[in-house]
């Protein structure tokens, strides 16, 4: 991405990066909230510097990132992984949960992708909160405010993802295993997928095999996910596995796996059809896997 120069925007195009009504728009002109200059013609534009500044105090909910992809330019210079990491970690030590969830808005804006932001800002962030907190360094409150601002900000890119992504008519039924109650990296996948123009049923934490194949088998799944951080038990969930994985092919659906959990000698025992270790090698195993195709665009339709 290149970032893009001082220029002027007409209110329909402000209001598309800014992912409002026009009429918001016009409103925050004429409140003087947000400031317009005439054309020779006498038309009102906006300073792009101008709709970003806007966009930064937090008072539009930030900008509409699909804008700038389409037209595949940055809001605002890329920033370094490593120095957004940084700058999380110390809002956090602050307790300053509103400006956390504005600098992953910032970040994404400015044009990190969500597999970047997963693999190399927000899993090593929890992470480093989560050893801060054994070490006494934080207390649990400050882990608690962390993962409520970054799951109310997926919330939101989700909502984005909704109304923008196209849609390719696959669906994709995923969970974390019975006995695994965290929902970070699942909620990561489901948005990967619902950017990637997915129909998404996530069944949450906690959910047993049994349910997933069911839910995946009357729905047509074309991919069935599992995020584990936590295994109860490894028998049971090898045995476990091994059925639902055997379920899902006499249907034709893929199962994918992730998850730190899935490790060591434990992983030589699963049966997949792939496993990854990081939201960036999910995203080239979805390409390669589920490649975009005119068919694929009018399978939803052949399937009702």
């Amino acid at each position: 991405m290149t970032e893009m120069p001082e220029e002027i925007v007409t209110v329909s195009d402000a209001a598309e990066m800014l992912g409002v009504s026009v009429s918001s728009v016009k409103r925050w002109v004429d409140g003087g909230v947000l400031p317009a200059v005439k054309t020779s013609g006498g038309h009102r534009r906006l300073r792009v510097s101008d709709i970003m500044s806007l966009a930064r105090s937090g008072v539009t909910g930030g900008l509409n990132i699909d804008f700038f992809r389409k037209r595949r330019v940055s809001p605002l210079p890329m920033p370094e992984p490593a120095a957004v990491y940084s700058e999380l970690l110390n809002l956090v030590k602050e307790r300053k949960p509103e400006e956390l969830a504005l600098g992953l808005d910032r970040a994404r804006q400015a044009g990190l992708e969500l597999h970047t932001m997963g693999d190399e800002v927000i899993f090593p962030l929890m992470d480093e909160v989560g050893k801060l907190w054994h070490e006494k360094m934080l207390d649990v409150a400050d882990e608690h405010l962390a993962t409520r601002a970054i799951h109310n900000t997926l919330a939101r890119w989700k909502e984005s993802a909704l109304q923008a992504s196209p849609k390719t008519g696959r669906l994709a039924v995923g969970a974390c295993p019975q006995g695994d109650y965290s929902g970070l990296g699942n909620f990561l996948v489901e948005l990967s997928l619902l950017e990637r123009g997915w129909k998404v049923l996530n069944l949450g934490p906690n959910t047993p095999m049994d349910s997933l194949a069911m839910v995946a088998r009357e729905q047509h799944a074309d991919l069935v996910w599992l995020t584990c951080t936590f295994v109860e038990s490894e028998d049971s969930f090898v045995t476990d596995l091994k059925g639902l994985h055997q379920k899902l092919m006499s249907h034709g659906t893929a199962l994918f796996l992730g998850g730190r959990a899935l490790q060591g000698p434990l992983r030589r025992k699963l049966t997949f059809d792939w496993q990854g270790d990081t939201l960036a090698q999910l995203d080239r195993a979805l390409a390669d896997r589920f490649p975009a195709t005119r068919e694929t665009e009018n399978r939803e339709t052949s399937k009702a």
